[in-house]
């Protein structure tokens, strides 16, 4: 058939819309695309380097978490410890070659003038 009437068979041009709308549809399909790749090609090189999950909870297994020991209190902290208003308690320690006292508490009264 030569002479194309209106009615050929060849189909009209879509709308701006349809086209905008493929258009987007393609984008999304690539930047997927390029996502899933970028996933795949991280999860081989873990592999390849044997640096996966199961490497990892492996090192950290045959590693343990060192524990702190607590240091005991000297005598001086053991008074403090137990005082009424820590505030305003003091310490007292004494040195020197042959003394065996003691710490002592001492508490300052607030509101009372020392002389």
């Amino acid at each position: 058939m030569s002479g194309g009437s209106p009615t050929s068979s060849r189909s009209a041009r879509p709308s701006p819309a349809v086209i905008r709308r493929r258009r987007l549809i393609v984008g999304l399909i690539a930047v997927l695309a390029i996502a899933l790749v970028a996933v795949l090609a991280t999860i081989s090189v873990r592999a390849f380097s044997g640096g996966g999950p199961k490497a990892e909870a492996a090192g950290t297994a045959s590693t343990p978490t060192p524990k702190p020991t607590s240091t005991p209190l000297t005598p001086a902290q053991q008074l403090l410890k137990t005082a009424a208003d820590p505030a305003t308690a003091c310490a007292v320690s004494f040195a020197g070659e042959g003394i065996t006292q003691p710490p002592m508490l001492q508490t300052e009264e607030i509101g009372r003038a020392h002389v």
